[in-house]
């Protein structure tokens, strides 16, 4: 293991207080599903790119959409979102078959894993500084145990 990562390895999530300005940069060629000005719910998505979905980590508003150049001279979009502190997430209707299962899965960006006749979680991290990965088992196991638990009840799933 890298000495950068053995710096971090049992650290724990640090839980910080929110922000009243939340910047989401995202690639430029996203689609976006939101506009300025529109009012959004915590998880709801705000674009994608690629299969890769973005999504409000907090309810509010969308405060302004900028395109700029970011370090590495590439053009990128940055949504800023101004956080109305309510933590007013998605509603969800209750799911009724595995089928809606599957396409509330899809929804949120995991659609390569259904290829397999086995659905996998997996937690990777490749940069140096950061280990998300491990800080979130090492903060939140029973949470992560339980939510493998009700996976298992949908899925052929191997822990």
């Amino acid at each position: 293991m890298k000495l950068s990562k053995k710096i971090t390895f049992n650290n724990k999530v640090e839980v910080l207080a929110p922000s009243k300005f939340i910047c989401l940069p995202m690639p430029f060629e996203c689609v976006l599903a939101v506009k300025q000005e529109e009012e959004v719910n915590k998880y709801q998505k705000i674009g994608v790119c690629d299969n890769v979905f973005y999504f409000s980590p907090v309810s509010g508003y969308i405060l302004d959409i900028i395109t700029e150049k970011n370090e590495k001279g590439e053009k990128v979009k940055k949504v800023i979102i101004q956080n109305d502190f309510r933590d007013v997430g998605v509603a969800l209707s209750p799911i009724s078959n595995p089928d809606e299962i599957r396409q509330r899965l899809i929804d949120t960006g995991l659609n390569g894993i259904f290829d397999a006749d086995m659905y996998s979680i997996y937690i990777a991290e490749d940069k140096y500084y950061i280990n998300n990965d491990i800080a979130i088992l090492n903060t939140y196991p029973d949470k992560i145990r339980k939510g493998v638990e009700i996976a298992k009840g949908f899925a052929n799933l191997n822990t």
